[in-house]
């Protein structure tokens, strides 16, 4: 314990524009079938203002530790813009990439809701919208479908 909050502590200072977040519920919904994560993602993500004074701050995360679906693991990074309030919610829209056991998955637009308070905790709302595209041959035609995945993470984050 005493490693994880040197860690912590250092990262503090050297990077101090770096957040950590985790997904306290996962959904995902395939065909008008949800199902639920068994254990949510980590993500490790980096942002900083556009501009000094300005309300923009422009991002990237990257899925660490990916979501447990019975066995399932997928995992979202993401690059974004963000719209800071001045009374510290935000309102953000990027692309999400998926990967470990989505990487057959088309990224995807990604946007969301949040809080972070003064000391750097936060709360988050995000909706992810995927797809998947399979491509066949028969009788001399080709065939193409495609199928949509939403994804909404609902979690905590801390800003160092």
């Amino acid at each position: 314990m005493n490693k994880v909050i040197l860690m912590l502590t250092l990262l503090t200072f050297a990077f101090p524009n770096v957040y950590i977040s985790y997904d306290l519920k996962t959904e995902i919904k395939i065909a008008g079938d949800k199902e639920s994560a068994d254990k949510g993602q980590i993500s490790i993500g980096y942002e900083d203002y556009y501009e000094d004074d300005s309300p923009i701050m422009i991002g990237v995360s990257l899925g660490v530790i990916e979501a447990d679906f019975n066995g399932v693991e997928p995992s979202l990074s993401s690059i974004y813009g963000k719209y800071v309030f001045e009374n510290s919610a935000w309102a953000m829209l990027g692309y999400a990439f998926p990967g470990g056991d989505f990487d057959e998955l088309d990224a995807g637009l990604q946007y969301g809701f949040g809080y972070t308070s003064s000391d750097g905790f936060g709360l988050y709302i995000k909706m992810t919208q995927l797809s998947i595209s399979n491509s066949y041959s028969y009788d001399y035609y080709d065939y193409e479908t495609s199928e949509n995945i939403d994804v909404t993470q609902i979690g905590f984050s801390y800003n160092f």
